[in-house]
């Protein structure tokens, strides 16, 4: 027979989102200052050998890596990649908008961890706290609400408030039966890890091409970058199966433009691929599950903003199951969910239709489309406020 646990709070998933999550919510406390009890269940049995094959690049803004550090999150396992500038390139040797540290106060834009750094980190700092329980091998197989409790597995796990991190495919979605919006842009992101011959001087860049975004993050090691190669689905495939030597040559022929690396000398890491859609929910919460992350809402990749993204969720969650905790009240009244979703439901919506914006604009090349999209970016790029808006935005100031 299986064990029934009770908890105050819940997660399912453990992916970054998830365990993110985990950890704000057992920060919090009672009223009476008792700390809460949380419980983070996933399917995968050993997650740390599906860790240790994230070799993703991840970009973290201010107010994410702000957070990570506030819960003392150790990301800094292997030197992190700083962000300096940012230039974005359509076909010219010239920038068509830039981002710098001096917008600032010369401090980073941005920095990169490496993704199974950050997951390991992110499992770590679980283990490490006493009010986790964490649930290895937990496949969900049922939901439900009652007017108090969020019932996991008939009552295997139980809480007050269960949010759901299990991905764009989300099963527990499926489960609830809330309904799915997605439109597949037919390409696939390839990631992977790159050594080049010139310094990168902390510079992340961009290229837009017919193909798609192609993007190299800059690493702490100062001639490897990541790179998020955004590419038609069979192009994508075709590359993958590529030797090494002949992809090498398609990455140059990529970088050649950009000034900034110089050419590829070798790929350090085995590329992988991953679908690109655009997916989000009908709604934010079903009773007493709340959504967050991707499970919510999946982004294409050009923003580079999908995990701080799901950051600026976890944190707006958190401050309003505090406020109802701190209160005496119950964390999954529809007052402290619809607080916590009503301050991150536009920002979605908002950076969705950017994303989207910019996937659409740089996949024509109709003449007059490119035209009038190299003319208004540059126009963007000399005035200094609208810069200053949308670096803010980005960095979740």
């Amino acid at each position: 027979m299986t064990q029934k646990s009770t908890h105050d709070l819940a997660v399912i998933g453990m992916g970054m989102n998830g365990m993110l999550n985990a950890i704000c919510l057992a920060g919090l406390k009672t009223a009476s200052g008792k700390a809460v009890s949380v419980c983070i269940a996933d399917k995968d049995p050993e997650p740390l050998k599906r860790f240790e094959l994230d070799n993703r690049t991840i970009a973290l803004s201010g107010f994410a890596k702000a957070l990570l550090d506030e819960l003392k999150v150790d990301i800094e396992a292997e030197p992190l990649g700083i962000i300096d500038y940012i230039y974005t390139f359509e076909k010219s040797t010239r920038p068509i908008l830039e981002f710098a540290k001096e917008q600032n106060n010369n401090q980073p834009i941005g920095w990169i961890v490496k993704g199974r750094v950050l997951l390991n980190a992110l499992y770590k700092k679980m283990q490490e706290l006493d009010n986790i329980d964490i649930k290895n091998g937990c496949e969900i197989t049922q939901l439900a609400s009652t007017s108090d409790t969020a019932i996991i597995n008939g009552g295997q796990i139980s809480a007050e408030l269960c949010v759901v991190c299990d991905g764009k495919a989300s099963p527990s979605a499926r489960l609830l039966g809330v309904k799915r919006y997605s439109h597949s842009y037919n390409q696939k992101s390839l990631s992977f890890v790159i050594e080049h011959e010139t310094e990168h001087k902390n510079i992340a860049v961009e290229q837009f091409t017919p193909n798609g975004p192609f993007a190299t993050l800059p690493l702490a090691n100062s001639h490897q970058s990541g790179v998020v190669w955004s590419l038609n689905g069979s192009l994508a495939d075709t590359l993958l199966a590529m030797p090494q030597r002949r992809l090498i040559m398609h990455l140059n022929e990529e970088c050649k433009r950009l000034k900034n690396i110089g050419f590829v000398k070798q790929i350090v890491s085995n590329p992988r691929a991953y679908p690109l859609e655009i997916s989000i929910l009908a709604k934010m919460h079903c009773g007493r599950f709340y959504f967050a992350g991707d499970a919510y809402n999946a982004i294409h990749p050009v923003a580079g903003q999908a995990f701080n993204m799901g950051v600026k969720d976890a944190a707006m969650l958190k401050d309003a199951v505090q406020s109802h905790l701190s209160l005496g009240l119950d964390a999954g009244l529809k007052t402290c969910i619809n607080e916590a979703a009503n301050a991150r439901i536009k920002h979605h919506l908002s950076l969705n239709i950017a994303t989207h914006f910019l996937v659409k604009l740089y996949s024509n090349a109709n003449p007059l489309t490119k035209l009038i999209r190299t003319a208004g970016l540059d126009v963007f790029n000399q005035f200094s406020t609208l810069k200053n808006l949308a670096f803010k935005n980005a960095s979740g100031l």
